[in-house]
């Protein structure tokens, strides 16, 4: 499926490790209700990754920052709920 990109930007995740990411470069699809990250992504700016057993936990310099399970055949990052996700950048495109 397609769907038209609006902007890119940056926002802010707080993991439920109480660490936060600020994925840059992540496209705006209002369309899309689910946030994606490309695991490639993330190993280029030196992320490592640990999945088994239907668990995924999130390396950065062999300390655990982020951690999820398998659902409905995707792994979901463990989130801060009392933390909204916040817009900290964006530039629209026309």
């Amino acid at each position: 499926m397609k769907a038209p990109i609006k902007g890119i930007g940056t926002y802010r995740m707080v993991l439920g490790s109480g660490y936060h990411q600020d994925p840059y470069q992540t496209l705006y699809v209002p369309s899309v209700s689910k946030n994606l990250i490309p695991l490639s992504k993330l190993n280029i700016v030196g992320f490592s990754f640990k999945i088994e057993n239907g668990c995924f936990s999130l390396f950065k310099h062999a300390h655990l920052i982020g951690y999820g399970i398998l659902s409905d055949g995707s792994y979901k990052l463990k989130l801060d709920h009392g933390f909204v996700e916040s817009l900290l950048f964006i530039t629209m495109l026309e």
